[in-house]
């Protein structure tokens, strides 16, 4: 039986198989915001039949952001994350993940009239049809009433972190992007953050459909915007001596593997670079550092969305190798690599990697797993 709290519901069969066959007793909740509520229904729920439950108050950006070491520290015997599918191959802690769909498709179907209005006027008669996890248990539905107005929509499964068909993330759009050449335009439900990324990572119109909002957004002028910041950015970040690289200390933020060559381009370059090792990022926790700029190897949004909170440039890390005069800027937005190497993984991604590893190294062939 599912416990629904407002707008969402709670596969609580799902947790009570999970609970029993781990053997679990006492637990960690974890919740981003927005789901708070929920996670307060479910300890209710389960404290009544006899676990003690913990409340996690952290941060949670996404799955990517499981809390291992406060469920460690408090001794939890297992996690149960609400809002996000895994994205982590192995968790160090016994974790559960329960999505929370939206169980109410109204708010969605009661914009199909509109949404089949702008494609048919912007003369998109084949679609990607994409979500975030929330709404993608109804996009069948969403299918089925758009063919009604002519409109065939596609879905595709992901082969990046996003676990079901259809299904993006901030930093995945693997469901997407392989049907770029079939489709006239792509359809993101949930948020125009959601439908930001793939705007970013193709040269296809993008509509972000928010069913709480109805609103339906199409995204080249934001893209533009984005565009035009991080190349500003990157032309501040050429005149920068003291550069910091930013480790994510997230256990799926924490791209090390990149670190020490894009530390070694940079020095070959002439910077001083410095690594700082962060669980959040924000310059008020970084500034008394004086140095005159960052590449962030973290979670590739915080760039994209957070830059203008930095008064120094925050590079992702083929910026970098545009800021050195190692790649072309149009090279990473004519192929969507501008947040590399996250969000979509193919040749060009791949010709980035070996790029970044002879220059690092002497221009030997270095595979993405050697780096």
């Amino acid at each position: 039986m599912d416990l629904i709290v407002g707008a969402y519901t709670v596969d609580t069969t799902q947790i009570r198989k999970a609970l029993l066959k781990l053997g679990a007793k006492r637990l960690l909740i974890q919740s981003p915001l927005g789901l708070r509520a929920v996670a307060t229904e479910l300890a209710k729920t389960l404290e009544a039949e006899g676990y003690s439950v913990l409340l996690s108050n952290s941060a949670c950006w996404g799955a990517c952001d499981v809390a291992y070491q406060e469920a460690e520290n408090l001794e939890a015997d297992a996690i149960i994350h609400l809002g996000h599918t895994k994205f982590m191959k192995h968790d160090k802690i016994p974790t559960i993940y329960i999505p929370c769909h939206y169980w109410n498709p109204a708010p969605l179907i009661n914009l199909i009239p509109r949404i089949s209005n702008v494609l048919n006027d912007a003369g998109a008669r084949r679609i990607g049809l994409g979500a975030s996890i929330q709404w993608s248990i109804h996009l069948e539905l969403v299918k089925t009433e758009l063919k009604k107005s002519g409109i065939e929509a596609l879905t595709h499964e992901p082969k990046m972190f996003a676990v079901e068909e259809a299904q993006v993330l901030g930093c995945d759009y693997t469901a997407l992007k392989p049907l770029e050449d079939k489709v006239d335009a792509f359809v993101v439900v949930g948020s125009v953050f959601h439908a930001l990324g793939m705007a970013l990572v193709s040269d296809k119109p993008t509509y972000a459909i928010d069913p709480a909002a109805q609103s339906i957004r199409e995204l080249t002028e934001n893209k533009r915007r984005i565009i035009n910041q991080r190349y500003a950015n990157i032309m501040k970040f050429k005149e920068a001596e003291r550069i910091g690289i930013i480790v994510s200390t997230k256990p799926g933020q924490k791209r090390i593997n990149i670190v020490n060559p894009i530390a070694r381009i940079l020095q070959n370059h002439g910077k001083e670079v410095y690594v700082i090792s962060a669980d959040e990022v924000n310059e008020q926790l970084i500034i008394e550092y004086g140095l005159d700029a960052y590449v962030n190897t973290a979670c590739p949004r915080l760039s994209i969305e957070d830059q203008v909170r930095f008064s120094r440039p925050l590079l992702l890390p083929a910026e970098v190798l545009v800021a050195v005069g190692i790649l072309e800027w149009s090279f990473l937005v004519e192929k969507g690599l501008i947040m590399f190497p996250w969000a979509y993984s193919d040749e060009n991604s791949k010709t980035v990697w070996r790029l970044i590893a002879g220059e690092a190294y002497g221009r030997r062939q270095v595979s993405q797993y050697e780096v």
